[in-house]
């Protein structure tokens, strides 16, 4: 007759239990980091168009389309603080909206084995577009 308590756990069943929490944490925090680069280059994708949009209204009546290059870059970072990334943007010399995202978010089980955040970037360019409103010409 075994003499050993029902409530006992011998090491192996402890290293088990280890190795299966260590693959839950990784198995959650990895499916969030994945979602994280996601949005990452979502945020960045339209952190790009926000900044395209921000054409000089002088040159659009002498129908020219050309970026307000102050106004493009402020609009893109503004766009990417308000989804709570840090972003750098710039006009390339082509006249494009170029951003860079870096979303920095808490991890959720990993930070039990001392990895805090989970740390991702996305990056994305846009240009300005005229669009015909297919009214009478």
């Amino acid at each position: 007759m075994n003499e050993r308590g029902g409530g006992s756990m011998t090491v192996p069943g402890m290293l088990l239990a280890l190795a299966l929490t260590f693959s839950a944490c990784l198995g959650i925090d990895g499916v969030r980091k994945a979602q994280q680069l996601a949005d990452a280059d979502a945020i960045a994708e339209e952190a790009a168009r926000a900044g395209a949009q921000q054409v000089d209204i002088t040159e659009l009546r002498r129908g020219r389309l050309v970026l307000d290059g102050t106004r493009a870059v402020a609009s893109a970072v503004q766009f990417a603080e308000l989804a709570e990334a840090t972003a750098t943007a710039e006009v390339t010399p082509d006249g494009r909206v170029r951003v860079q995202v870096l979303l920095a978010r808490p991890s959720f089980l990993l930070g039990l084995l001392g990895v805090e955040t989970l740390t991702s970037s996305g990056s994305a360019e846009s240009e300005p577009l005229m669009i015909s409103s297919g009214g009478p010409r």
